[in-house]
């Protein structure tokens, strides 16, 4: 089932390794983050973060967007994102996957040392606690990045 749901989305996979983007467990995170929330739930992200940053725009920045998730105060704070405020080109950026990859790299590596550690620590690190189901997709889909071969994987088949 994971590994049916990285082969849908083979394009975006083969453009963050062709682009030289190939760290399986950033791979795996921006994987299992797609596996957890789809696009219709992205697009409500989107539409959440341009009310909240109207009615409350404090809070607006703990909003996770993206394709990575990361929260719209990480986007800020690494400075690929200037403003608080929504923008169709902020909303463009957030939707990028070589941005998303750069992100969520630079997100993990401001703490290295939950990086390189265990599945747990990453999950705490970065979605706040070692949820056991995410684990257990975040851990299939590194394994499946580290034993793929990109050339097979990503041959469509068919149509």
């Amino acid at each position: 089932m994971i590994k049916r749901h990285i082969v849908r989305k083979r394009d975006l996979f083969l453009h963050l390794m062709a682009s030289g983007r190939r760290n399986p467990i950033i791979l795996s995170i921006i994987a299992s983050e797609m596996y957890f929330r789809g696009r219709i739930d992205r697009l409500f992200e989107y539409f959440a973060w341009l009310l909240m940053s109207i009615i409350h725009p404090e809070r607006a920045t703990h909003i996770t967007l993206g394709i990575a998730q990361i929260e719209v105060s990480k986007w800020i704070f690494f400075g690929n994102v200037r403003a608080f405020r929504p923008s169709l080109k902020a909303v463009l950026y957030f939707t990028d996957p070589l941005a998303n990859y750069d992100i969520c790299d630079a997100y993990l590596n401001s703490n290295s040392a939950n990086y390189k550690t265990s599945f747990n620590q990453i999950a705490r690190y970065y979605n706040g606690a070692p949820r056991t189901y995410y684990i257990f997709v975040l851990k299939q889909c590194y394994e499946y990045f580290l034993t793929i071969e990109t050339s097979k994987i990503f041959v469509k088949t068919g149509s």
